[in-house]
């Protein structure tokens, strides 16, 4: 058994696309923190090493600080705070995770989050070429029933 993700392609302007050569693959997610659950687009990177989400998010889910370190991107580097939220994704288990805290959204960019290496290694993650289309799968697990979970969440 395994559940898989559905995975969309974004455009630079944050448009759903399927230029599979110009566009970034995302999925739809939800941090949860404080009581409140806020929905975020996360681009799927396997260049990063981390989770990493916009300051907007950690704001509005107050999420509780854990630690500090240092990110990496390319061309610079910064000091960041590690956040520790509950992540959301439809019909998987809740999933805990540290996430360290860039600008997406304020810098221009047209997703939320950052999904690097420390969580794409729970997946299989790749590209069907029959369908034509990114999947995230998490091999092993069978689907989970977390519909409530909408009456929580705000945008």
């Amino acid at each position: 058994m395994s559940v898989s993700v559905p995975v969309f392609l974004v455009d630079k302007a944050g448009n759903h696309d399927a230029d599979n050569v110009n566009c970034s693959p995302c999925i739809d997610l939800v941090v949860v923190g404080s009581g409140i659950a806020v929905k975020a687009v996360a681009l799927l990177d396997s260049g990063a090493a981390a989770m990493y989400a916009d300051p907007e998010i950690i704001r509005k889910t107050g999420l509780p600080v854990v630690g500090k370190d240092t990110f990496f991107a390319v061309g610079h580097s910064g000091e960041t705070t590690i956040h520790k939220a509950t992540i959301w994704i439809d019909g998987l288990p809740d999933l805990q995770a540290d996430l360290q805290m860039a600008p997406f959204r304020s810098s221009g960019k047209p997703y939320d989050m950052v999904l690097g290496r420390s969580f794409l290694t729970m997946f299989d993650f790749g590209f069907d070429l029959q369908r034509r289309a990114w999947k995230l799968v998490l091999p092993g697990l069978s689907r989970v029933d977390n519909s409530n979970r909408l009456a929580h969440t705000v945008s």
